[in-house]
């Protein structure tokens, strides 16, 4: 095993893509979320992912029992966590964080131990406009994105979706940035106890004389500031990726300023050695071909000996989210070893487990659900276990499942996440529609809807289920279906097509 050296403070994704290339020699990172499946422990002969042999990770927590990330289980006996910057243990680590991870990785690439694991919010404030139609929250002039992927803490949120959220709450919000800036939330919090501030972002507009600067949709005066990290105590400058912090007494919601206490300098590109090896997860934020992208502020390039999961060459443009594992080169850019491609949820199914497998499956109200290492495993039930994963499940558990159907309409879900809750009588299924009976039935993985008494959501219309069913092209529309469970038929009281 290779080992790799720690880094020396946390900040948020921003920071963390940067840390990236400080691997093996000390750096600083932040982040949040994550998966696990089968407790850590994959279904034989399935590597989940993107191998590794000794590395930093930046990466969302694929779930528990040690610490799983991007697949790989670490233990996490010997380790030092920070969440904030601020000494953590591993009780403090959520599914859906984003953390940079130092540490070893055994030759099998599923295994390894961390030496640190650092996590922290890329924002970190009041709500000002919640938006429940488009998704997305606007947190201290940020853009938050929230898709099916997203977790909702579910002891703050009870809802489990924006609902849950209200204009002034002080929200914690781990995720990746897209190429404007627009954060994509992996999971999100209600912070009661923090009365602070926090944004990382890139700086823009900056006003040296007016002692101002902006981050996207927020405007930072820092007149009264500590600065620290800039070089020959200059000012913060177009360009720079900062961590700003300031009291929520300091931020003026109509004016979308806010009066900051600290400004940091996240400066880490001059460690950065050749042939450093490291993984790195988020969206593609500029491109130009396959041999010139970026992560992050990360620079990556491909070569003839890269390979491809879940796409190919072709597939690489601005916005896909993607895992990237290489060296760097004497020019600090990342060349890819291999490139996963990280596929979006668009399918789902919730309700008792009917039955449990061998390597990772399970059946779920007639649809059968393959786990891998790439699962995200959480535990929302009253049991509350936090290194819940495909083991601990059992027949009769009443679990909420997202994912992808598999190709070729094999109506197998490959599951992203799995959540346990309490018993439910509410049955779920969301997919693409496979076949239709007109004002009848519908067929979504393999399962029959019966809509004869469904109130039907189209175009922000109720009850026109004659739009509603002209409106689905079998094969490719996806319709969302609530009811109860007859047998094997799923008796809705509401069918709505998913944009």
């Amino acid at each position: 095993m290779t080992a790799i050296h720690p880094q020396r403070l946390a900040c948020a994704f921003f920071a963390i893509c940067l840390a990236m290339l400080l691997a093996a020699c000390g750096g600083s990172g932040g982040g949040g979320g994550g998966t696990t499946s089968n407790n850590g422990n994959p279904p034989p002969g399935d590597t989940g992912g993107i191998e590794g042999t000794g590395r930093s990770i930046v990466g969302v927590i694929d779930g528990f029992g040690s610490v799983i990330i991007n697949g790989i289980r670490f233990e996490t006996t010997s380790a030092t966590i920070t969440v904030g910057g601020l000494p953590a243990t591993q009780a403090d680590l959520d599914v859906g964080d984003v953390v940079v991870l130092f540490g070893t990785v055994d030759d099998d690439g599923l295994s390894g131990e961390a030496e640190t694991i650092d996590s922290s919010p890329v924002i970190n404030g009041p709500v000002t406009i919640v938006q429940i139609d488009d998704e997305t929250l606007i947190v201290v002039g940020q853009t938050v994105i929230v898709d099916d992927d997203t977790i909702f803490d579910d002891d703050t949120i009870v809802t489990g979706d924006l609902d849950g959220i209200d204009v002034d709450d002080v929200v914690e919000i781990h995720g990746l940035p897209l190429a404007d800036g627009t954060i994509v939330a992996t999971r999100i919090e209600i912070d009661v106890d923090d009365d602070d501030i926090e944004v990382t972002g890139e700086v823009k507009n900056a006003d040296a004389g007016a002692q101002t600067f902006e981050l996207n949709g927020l405007t930072v005066d820092y007149s009264a500031a500590t600065l620290s990290g800039f070089p020959g105590g200059r000012d913060p400058e177009d360009g720079d990726i900062v961590e700003v912090e300031g009291p929520v007494s300091g931020f003026d919601a109509d004016a979308g300023t806010l009066a900051a206490t600290e400004v940091e300098l996240e400066d880490l590109f001059d460690d950065a050695d050749e042939g450093d090896e490291l993984e790195i997860e988020g969206f593609i934020t500029a491109f130009n071909d396959a041999t010139d992208f970026s992560v992050g502020p990360v620079r990556v390039t491909t070569d003839v000996g890269t390979e491809y999961e879940n796409g190919t060459v072709d597939d690489l443009a601005e916005g896909v989210r993607i895992e990237v594992e290489g060296e760097l080169d004497a020019s600090g850019v990342l060349v890819a070893d291999e490139i996963e491609f990280v596929v979006e949820s668009d399918s789902f199914v919730a309700g008792n487990v009917d039955s449990i497998g061998t390597n990772g499956e399970m059946v779920v109200f007639g649809v059968t659900v393959r786990t891998d290492t790439s699962t995200q495993f959480e535990d929302e039930s009253d049991v509350d276990d936090p290194d819940f994963g495909f083991d601990d499940l059992r027949v009769g558990d009443y679990v909420e499942v997202r994912g992808t159907e598999e190709d070729g309409g094999s109506n197998v879900l490959i599951a992203s996440g799995v959540e346990r809750d309490d018993d439910s009588a509410e049955t779920e299924i969301a997919g693409v529609v496979d076949a239709v009976t007109p004002t009848t039935t519908l067929e979504i993985l393999g399962v029959t809807v019966d809509t004869t008494e469904a109130e039907c959501q189209f175009d922000d219309v109720s009850d026109d289920c004659d739009a509603f069913f002209e409106a689905i092209v079998v094969g490719s529309t996806i319709v969302e279906a609530e009811g109860t469970a007859n047998g094997a038929v799923l008796i809705a009281d509401e069918v709505e097509i998913d944009d």
